[in-house]
């Protein structure tokens, strides 16, 4: 028995349909199920107490000291905590970030924070002198790094 082309794809197209909707009606019935609460439960529990929220004091810092030295960047976590505790001995406001580089996590040693670039250069200067270090760069940290890091900074802040 052979059907004829006119005949098969209407009704392929129907039973596309019907599918659709079956689909469509046995999702639908699903979704308004969902989980089934007791109201003598909901009743009796009492609501959680209402935690006061409390927001951190924050500075705002960024427009008076938008300026930071990074004076290495490294792999080696050792290396750049040591760096960082060297500075801070003498009194420098070093301090620790990472980053992923090309998938590998990396370590900069910062210094900071200034209240203009020429003062950020300035000390970056007198820090390769004094440490031997091979070079250093003047950046203008994101907010949360300066949020994190600031709070140690006043007590070191090279004037």
């Amino acid at each position: 028995m052979v059907i004829k082309s006119r005949i098969v794809f209407p009704i392929l197209a129907i039973i596309m349909v019907a599918a659709l909707v079956f689909f469509l009606v046995i999702s639908k019935k699903t979704v308004e199920k969902g989980p089934k609460i007791e109201k003598e439960t909901v009743r009796k529990s009492t609501p959680p107490p209402e935690k006061k929220r409390e927001l951190p004091e924050k500075v705002a810092i960024a427009p008076s000291y938008p300026w930071a030295i990074q004076v290495s960047a490294c792999p080696c976590f050792t290396q750049a905590k040591d760096l960082t505790d060297k500075l801070k001995q003498k009194g420098i406001s070093a301090y620790l970030t990472e980053t992923i580089v090309k998938g590998g996590k990396w370590y900069r040693v910062r210094i900071g924070f200034y209240e203009t670039k020429a003062k950020a250069e300035e000390v970056g200067r007198a820090i390769v002198k004094e440490f031997n270090i091979k070079d250093y760069w003047v950046i203008s940290p994101a907010q949360e790094e300066i949020d994190e890091h600031f709070e140690q900074a006043p007590s070191y802040m090279v004037q």
